[in-house]
């Protein structure tokens, strides 16, 4: 991941609420992975990722998004040099219902 570069998806919705984001990172040493996850042009979040001790060396990190029914256009835009993304992975968090 350069920074200045980014990656742009269209995904589509089937339930607005809030997903799960897991990033797959490799973040060399002296370095920390960050990059600003935008929605349809607006930024929602910028994640950052600590170092794994290596480009090599790969780790799962998660965060939390909401996103709203139908397509979206998903843009990943690094902001520092020093790391690589393998993939990244949106799961939607079931809303927990019912008497306790």
């Amino acid at each position: 991941m350069d920074a200045g570069v980014w990656m742009d998806y269209i995904v589509n919705v089937a339930t607005a609420g809030t997903y799960k984001v897991k990033y797959r990172v490799a973040v060399d040493s002296g370095y920390t992975g960050k990059v600003q996850l935008q929605v349809n042009g607006v930024n929602l979040k910028m994640p950052s990722f600590p170092t794994t001790g290596g480009l090599k060396k790969w780790m799962i990190v998660s965060d939390s998004v909401t996103l709203e029914e139908g397509e979206q256009k998903i843009r990943l835009y690094p902001s520092q040099n020093g790391w690589k993304l393998n993939w990244f992975q949106l799961k939607l968090i079931p809303k927990v219902s019912g008497k306790f």
